[in-house]
């Protein structure tokens, strides 16, 4: 397995692009039918993750520290 701290920032953005590309060249019947987003997000992290072995994409992370999205809770 590589070692992360080998990566660039050129490897890093080469690899994230050709994954972009093999979603489109490879998903596109996915991308024509009208996805929703996650649905791309998990074809995008498949392909990410075979490019970075070792490494786990976590497509329903989204937050920004402790400031990130939060929905109001109903109250009862």
């Amino acid at each position: 397995m590589p070692d992360p701290a080998n990566y660039t920032w050129e490897l890093i953005d080469k690899l994230v692009r050709r994954s972009m590309d093999r979603v489109i060249d490879h998903d596109k019947r996915l991308l024509v039918l009208g996805p929703s987003e996650r649905a791309v997000m998990h074809r995008l992290a498949v392909y990410i993750e075979q490019d970075f072995p070792g490494w786990h994409v976590d497509c329903e992370y989204n937050r920004q520290g402790d400031a990130g999205l939060r929905k109001p809770s109903k109250a009862r």
